[in-house]
């Protein structure tokens, strides 16, 4: 069988790492503003990728609810700043926490080139 014909083989565009960062989030506000109406709560990730990420959240969320996510990738550095959207909702609820696939939406190139930088960075120590 074609490897591309398995019915269950990974279709994903981005490696994503297995890693867990605490990260702030809020809702949006709808476009065009996309400001957060509330505010920030903790939550963390499950893995990351340049195109989004697995949310663990205390808050349960909607399908294409948007989201300002603020990540701490190193100490003493700026949080990265992204947007995303949940893409999914098969949000399994696990001892009061859920678990939310969120894809980014566009980011400037700065923004890409530091989210990508620590993915490299962070799976080569592995």
């Amino acid at each position: 069988m074609d490897p591309k014909d398995t019915p269950f083989m990974d279709r994903r565009k981005y490696f994503r790492l297995t890693q867990t960062l605490i990260i702030r989030c809020a809702r949006l506000s709808m476009p065009p503003a996309l400001t957060p109406i509330e505010n920030h709560w903790l939550a963390s990730t499950v893995d990351i990728s340049e195109g989004g990420l697995l949310l663990r959240s205390p808050e349960r969320l909607r399908l294409g609810e948007g989201l300002e996510i603020l990540i701490e990738l190193e100490k003493g550095v700026p949080e990265l700043k992204l947007i995303g959207n949940v893409v999914r909702y098969h949000a399994v609820m696990y001892d009061k926490i859920y678990y939310v696939p969120v894809a980014f939406g566009r980011m400037d190139a700065a923004t890409l080139e530091r989210l990508q930088t620590y993915i490299t960075r962070a799976s080569a120590k592995r």
